[in-house]
């Protein structure tokens, strides 16, 4: 299933995301000058039990461009933590780790926002979190 997501102007260029839903990821496409464009792909949900640590992968397939991407994560519930909310990668893979401590707040469904940047185009697609006992 393809589904148009937005269409938006960022820095005097008109890119242009689609967002494809999966069984077990979110997909989302830009499209820049050029021929440029940028895939992005998240889970589509993570489960992490208070007290531990789950890893997270999104991946960034380039088309016209090589070079750096910087993806980060935002938007955590109280009590999660990622060991670092943004990484500029080189690769096709960026990796987090969420850690949930003890007490942290036991949600379903919380949507955290996983944003990409490269060569004046920029992306928004997220995946929802689950903290459990």
């Amino acid at each position: 299933m393809r589904t148009t997501l937005m269409k938006r102007t960022v820095a005097g260029l008109l890119p242009t995301a689609f967002l494809v839903v999966g069984c077990a990821h979110s997909q989302v496409q830009v499209e820049g000058p050029q021929g440029r464009a940028m895939t992005t792909k998240a889970p589509r949900s993570v489960t992490v039990e208070r007290g531990s640590r789950e890893m997270v992968k999104v991946s960034v397939e380039r088309r016209g461009f090589y070079g750096p991407v910087t993806v980060s994560l935002s938007e955590m519930p109280r009590g999660v933590h990622v060991d670092r909310r943004s990484q500029t990668i080189e690769t096709d893979m960026a990796t987090f780790v969420l850690t949930a401590n003890k007490n942290a707040d036991l949600v379903t469904g919380h949507v955290v926002e996983v944003t990409t940047e490269a060569k004046g185009m920029r992306s928004h697609t997220h995946f929802t979190l689950d903290v459990e006992y």
